[in-house]
């Protein structure tokens, strides 16, 4: 008579079968132990021994493959689940932590209970992207442009809202300010807010806003340097210029700058202030077109 041995899981240990019977028959085991299929094995008592042969199947649970679906490339940064029980009903954990910015690898470890092998589930994420905003004037009319920073998604491919106040205007890469502008007719105020959604070609979603102060894609005829926060300086901040200089009615070159943006507020290339009146410019934009004209400066 032996104690029956509990079935085991596929590769668990077994303990070695006992040479006496529980009523002390003493004998030996065939075959040798398996704890890789269900086998059934013969004690056979010694010959001192005045009994039969018993035999005893020791059953073994072949482990399952734990099955997973697949998950869909996620955008960057998406949050996601990992299930802690199995298509096939295999409870486990998983590792490392899920993490959202990487394409990762994770393994599925069972739970102690269950007779199952560890898995492997690839959870594929898109790299990110990213976007900035271009603004220029064209035709005297103020633009923005979305363009991707680093090359990170196709421009062409990808979809766009402008939004103001919740209300999509464009959906366009190339946002006419000026146009849309005119179109309210005057009931607007700057600065405007405009928020921008950018949807790229395997569907990520990514959002900013930009503010406008100005839209003037003119030259100013006049500056008033009074620190009013109004016209206190030349500015030609949105029309791209390589070069400017200003010269005074005696046809002297006074101020010169490259890259000139808007620092030219009435003074010499030494700092030194130059009186009310009128002033002469030549602006190259960096198209290497060359304007013309006159500024009145006063104070």
């Amino acid at each position: 008579i032996f104690t029956q041995v509990a079935p085991i899981c596929e590769g668990d240990q077994i303990a070695s079968l006992p040479l006496f019977s529980n009523n002390g028959i003493e004998g030996s085991w065939f075959p040798a132990l398996s704890n890789t299929t269900t086998t059934t094995y013969t004690f056979t008592p010694a010959d001192s021994q005045c009994a039969n042969s018993v035999q005893m199947t020791i059953v073994v649970i072949p482990k399952v493959l734990p099955t997973f679906n697949g998950f869909a490339t996620l955008c960057y940064g998406e949050p996601f689940i990992l299930p802690t029980s199995s298509v096939n009903s295999v409870t486990g954990s998983w590792s490392p932590i899920p993490n959202p910015f990487a394409t990762t690898t994770y393994t599925f470890t069972p739970d102690i209970n269950q007779c199952a092998f560890t898995t492997n589930l690839v959870v594929p994420v898109f790299p990110d992207f990213d976007f900035d905003f271009k603004s220029y004037c064209q035709n005297e009319k103020f633009h923005l442009e979305i363009v991707a920073n680093n090359n990170s998604f196709d421009t062409s491919a990808a979809a766009y809202e402008w939004k103001l106040n919740s209300n999509v205007i464009s959906n366009d890469v190339n946002f006419n300010v000026t146009d849309f502008l005119s179109s309210l007719n005057n009931q607007f105020q700057l600065p405007l807010v405009f928020h921008i959604v950018v949807t790229n070609q395997n569907g990520c979603v990514k959002e900013k806003s930009i503010t406008v102060e100005n839209v003037y894609c003119g030259i100013p005829n006049g500056i008033s340097v009074n620190n009013d926060g109004l016209n206190d300086s030349f500015d030609l901040s949105l029309l791209g210029v390589k070069n400017l200089k200003i010269f005074n009615r005696y046809g002297m070159l006074i101020f010169e700058k490259d890259n000139y943006i808007n620092e030219w507020y009435g003074q010499t290339n030494e700092g030194k202030k130059v009186p009310d009146g009128v002033y002469f410019y030549q602006i190259t934009l960096s198209n290497k077109e060359i304007k013309t004209g006159w500024v009145y400066l006063i104070r």
